[in-house]
């Protein structure tokens, strides 16, 4: 049996909680459409290794008060949201890293709520997406 992400049917305006965390998109739908599932497992996993590397990077860097290189770690973090089809964690990323260039330290923190909201729902689905090809 396949296990694929789970493909959005739900228009981008329903509330967050009624849409999938990532979807068919971004390096996923190439790879699945042409039968390379355990390829797409292992962008995934990537994505897991180098995504918990970043949000590190930025709890760090909130906690020095480097609001560049939390913007900075956010924008690497947009490309790779994207790459696996997360899309509301690209769009909350991007907010977030607008606020870090803006310096609003108020908005930032708030914005790295939405973030790390977002992300739990992204890295509880992606985890489970891997480990379906393990079994």
């Amino acid at each position: 049996m396949t296990t694929r992400p789970p493909d959005s049917r739900t228009p981008p305006s329903a509330p967050a909680d009624e849409r999938p965390p990532f979807v068919l998109g971004g390096l996923l739908l190439p790879l699945l459409d042409a039968g390379y599932e355990d390829d797409a497992r292992e962008v995934v996993e990537l994505y897991l290794e180098d995504h918990q590397v970043k949000l590190e990077e930025i709890q760090e860097a909130l906690e020095a008060g480097d609001l560049d290189l939390c913007g900075q770690a956010a924008h690497l973090l947009i490309g790779s949201a994207g790459g696996i089809g997360a899309g509301d964690l690209a769009v909350a990323l991007t907010s977030f890293e607008e606020a870090c260039r803006a310096g609003d330290l108020p908005k930032v923190r708030a914005e790295l709520e939405t973030v790390l909201s977002e992300e739990r729902r992204v890295l509880q689905t992606a985890r489970e997406f891997v480990q379906a090809g393990k079994n």
